[in-house]
């Protein structure tokens, strides 16, 4: 890391992220309310726990596949070649990574304060009455989306990644708009001190914790060399 990259992580810059969120997400989310369109949006919904692998259902209003289909190649600056890498590597130690993945990062990430304001609030990690199902379909959740994303080709304009990626930026749209609305959350949300929900900073923090996998599979005994 250069004296420029550190210099750049100050307190004011991640402030300013923690105020970053997704725009174009957000966007279809608020059409679809602002229709009054909630069959439209369970419905959505309903297909995307599903993570059914195509998006286009006839059923689907016309700004949704719009959105899907939009951006589908990764940015300009993305390397496919050291992607290409990481993906052979987490295909060779799949099983190590997701273990790691649901028993270190993810509980890393759960404990981050403003992180764990938003599935406290959502009910996302709750358990009622000793039922921890939805504990275990978050779980599932996420190690599918790595899945996907890691998956050799996952990151192609047809891959499984890109998909659900854009799901799960949609999932956390909705959350966005719920929690910052006074009419659906009449207790409020503070975004001074928390920043908004789910924004930029909580995702590079979220890039720090899921990258030291790489380094925590040697710990276990998995060999990897040095790339």
């Amino acid at each position: 890391m250069t004296e420029t990259n550190v210099d750049k992580w100050t307190n004011d810059f991640l402030k300013t992220m923690s105020l970053k969120t997704d725009p174009l997400a957000e966007a279809v989310i608020k059409d679809l309310i602002a229709d009054n369109d909630f069959v439209a949006l369970r419905s959505l919904f309903t297909q995307l726990d599903y993570n059914a692998e195509s998006t286009e259902a006839n059923d689907l209003p016309k700004t949704v596949i719009d959105y899907f289909n939009a951006e589908l190649r990764l940015p300009s600056w993305a390397n496919y070649e050291q992607i290409r890498i990481g993906q052979n590597i987490f295909a060779t130690y799949c099983p190590q990574i997701s273990l790691l993945l649901n028993f270190k990062s993810l509980p890393l990430c759960y404990s981050c304060k403003n992180g764990a304001k938003v599935l406290a609030a959502t009910g996302r990690l709750s358990a009622s009455s000793g039922d921890t199902s939805k504990i275990t379909r978050r779980l599932l959740e996420t190690s599918q989306m790595v899945i996907n994303v890691m998956s050799p080709g996952g990151l192609s304009p047809s891959g499984k990644g890109i998909i659900t990626v854009k799901k799960v930026r949609l999932y956390h749209a909705t959350i966005r708009y719920f929690l910052l609305s006074e009419k659906y959350n009449p207790r409020g949300w503070d975004i001074f001190e928390y920043g908004h929900p789910i924004n930029g900073r909580n995702g590079r923090d979220i890039d720090v914790v899921f990258s030291t996998d790489f380094r925590w599979i040697r710990s276990i005994g998995c060999g990897v060399d040095r790339i």
